[in-house]
């Protein structure tokens, strides 16, 4: 079953989130040091992310759903997810951040669910088992759909006037499902002029980042997040920066993947985010 989320239900999601940054001042807290108190604490932010994204998939003859005219050996080809608005082609998405603490150690975690069809592609080129590379002219439709976990545990190592430095050791793991409708502007023998393809990978990244915020008085602070890790692919980092009033938060996040050797070739997202935090 396909979930599509109306455009009218995009907008009024945004709306809501930016009503919550207005109204925020009547419940704005001043600091957080009662999350440093040595009982357990739960923070969780939901949050909207409004990226572009643009990435390079792989796919193997395996991965080609039709017969195709030319049979003679392996082949690959490669594809191009042009920058494209995130929003305008969400069928389905579900994010959040969460921290559990107790003093100074904590568990972060951070969870991205998303169904993204009808994305702008182009079909780079075509490899024979020779290695020749071939250059092929159409277009492409792509649909992803990604779930991206980070999670590990942290530790505060500054806490003071509204400032909080915090150091986290975790991984990042994705499960990621591509997949491509074709049509070519002429018949080249390679692959059907009109056809499609689907793969599926998994990644896992080990990495070490920095999060918390800079504090600037009583209500404002200015929310950062980085990281970088090695895995599957050889390599992935994110960071995010932006304000924040109270609870609430406005910021500009980037997360890529690159050096892929499978299905997943490079990947990047990024965009605006709106989130607000809540003391469970």
């Amino acid at each position: 079953m396909r979930f599509l989320l109306p455009r009218s239900l995009k907008f009024f999601c945004g709306a809501v989130l930016v009503a919550l940054l207005t109204l925020h001042a009547n419940v704005a807290r001043a600091d957080d040091s009662d999350l440093y108190d040595g009982k357990i604490q739960f923070v969780f932010t939901p949050y909207v992310w409004l990226p572009t994204i643009n990435g390079t998939f792989k796919y193997n003859l395996s991965d080609i759903h039709e017969g195709l005219p030319y049979t003679g050996g392996d082949r690959t080809f490669t594809t191009s997810i042009k920058p494209n608005s995130y929003l305008s082609n969400l069928n389905f998405g579900l994010m959040g951040a969460a921290e559990v603490r107790k003093g100074k150690l904590a568990v972060y975690t951070d969870f991205m669910n998303t169904n993204i069809g009808n994305q702008a592609a182009l079909i780079k080129n075509v490899t024979l088992p020779s290695g020749q590379s071939v250059a092929i002219d159409g277009t492409i439709h792509a649909r992803t759909v990604a779930t991206l976990w980070t999670v590990g545990p942290s530790l505060t190592v500054l806490q003071k006037d509204g400032t909080v430095v915090n150091v986290l050791i975790g991984g990042r793991f994705a499960w990621l499902t591509a997949s491509e409708d074709w049509q070519l502007t002429a018949d080249d023998g390679l692959l059907n002029k009109n056809g499609s393809a689907a793969a599926n990978t998994n990644v896992a990244d080990a990495l070490i980042g920095s999060y918390g915020k800079f504090g600037l008085g009583k209500h404002w602070s200015v929310p950062y997040y980085v990281d970088a890790g090695t895995g599957t692919p050889s390599f992935t980092w994110e960071a995010l920066l932006g304000v924040k009033y109270g609870n609430a938060i406005l910021a500009y996040r980037h997360l890529s993947y690159s050096g892929g050797t499978g299905v997943l070739q490079s990947m990047q997202l990024s965009g605006p985010t709106l989130g607000y935090s809540i003391k469970l």
